[in-house]
């Protein structure tokens, strides 16, 4: 089985590696891809206020957890419509991106990874 990571943002950058992903599974007949997103919340912002004078609450974490998964199951249906015979996986880590990554690629053999970038100038 080749199994494509792909840490995503929900930015448009992002959505295009999901969909380069689909598009290089067709390649394979077994394939599975894997979508990421890391969601770290250090201990700092739990007990300091943003500069907008707000504290992350758990109320506020778990409100942000449950728009993420919306988010990964809705990339994941435009995945799906690109190439429906691909397993996908969907996955919140509540690690840094990094130690995500590292930890996945440890836990399981990763063909590839494809992360999208806009560079130093881009636009989300």
């Amino acid at each position: 089985m080749s199994t494509y990571l792909v840490p995503v943002d929900f930015s448009k950058t992002a959505d295009h590696a999901a969909k380069y992903a689909a598009r290089l599974s067709f390649a394979m007949t077994n394939s599975k891809i894997i979508l990421l997103n890391a969601y770290y919340v250090s201990e700092y912002e739990s007990i300091l206020p943003t500069p907008d004078m707000l504290i992350t609450t758990d109320a506020h974490i778990a409100e942000e957890i449950k728009k993420r998964l919306e988010a990964l199951e809705k990339l994941k249906l435009k995945v799906l419509e690109i190439n429906s015979n691909v397993e996908i996986e969907i996955s919140l880590t509540r690690k840094t991106l990094l130690r995500s990554i590292i930890d996945r690629v440890n836990r399981e053999e990763i063909e590839l990874i494809i992360i999208g970038s806009n560079g130093k100038k881009g636009e989300r």
